[in-house]
């Protein structure tokens, strides 16, 4: 839990995002290489290579788009978000 803490307070989120902060913390810990099997987690288990090029710091501003569909034609086309964690897909 000590990632999941320095990783609230080095952003100042409260602790309501403490699920989203450790669901963060193992997607970066299982691309992070380990000592044990010499390789990065996610390629052991699955034998397939990964990459970290779409990382992002937990916490940091991050803008979703808005459908068309969804806005006027004065409305922005993006809304501010804090980035939390990663998709599934």
């Amino acid at each position: 839990m000590n990632m999941e803490r320095s990783m609230l307070k080095g952003r100042n989120l409260s602790n309501e995002y403490w699920v989203e902060a450790v669901e963060c913390s193992l997607y970066v810990i299982n691309k992070s290489p380990t000592k044990s099997v010499n390789k990065v987690r996610e390629e052991a288990w699955s034998g397939m290579s990964c990459s970290v090029s779409h990382l992002r710091l937990f916490g940091y501003v991050a803008y979703t788009h808005v459908p068309k569909e969804l806005r006027g034609k004065l409305d922005d086309k993006s809304e501010k978000q804090i980035f939390a964690s990663y998709s599934e897909q």
